[in-house]
């Protein structure tokens, strides 16, 4: 059986989400794993196509919950990109949520 493929949403430039997302990125891509992280988009790219796309290709979106991230307008939105598609599907994307140094509520976007 091939590799999945992998969203990681997070909050870019912070302390512990950005330095994380990107050893799990690469763990999971040298597992065989096709893992999407926003850093590899190509200046003048498209980036809300790219993201939807993505998105609705995956097989897993990793959701890293910070202080940071629950704060984040694009995490939020990358979430709700999600519950959409997999409503759509009926089965994919499957949201693997990871708290990260957080243990406060998570706002009602994020919770439901």
């Amino acid at each position: 059986m091939g590799g999945k493929r992998i969203f990681i949403s997070y909050k870019r430039n912070t302390e512990f989400d950005q330095p994380l997302a990107q050893r799990v990125h690469a763990a999971l891509a040298e597992q065989g794993h096709q893992v999407f992280i926003d850093q590899g988009m190509s200046v003048g790219e498209n980036w809300v196509k790219r993201i939807q796309a993505e998105v609705a290709a995956a097989d897993f979106l990793v959701l890293f919950l910070s202080e940071h991230s629950v704060q984040s307008q694009m995490v939020a939105e990358e979430v709700r990109m999600a519950v959409e598609q997999r409503q759509r599907s009926g089965c994919q994307p499957t949201i693997l949520p990871v708290r990260v140094m957080f243990e406060g509520a998570l706002p009602y976007d994020l919770g439901a």
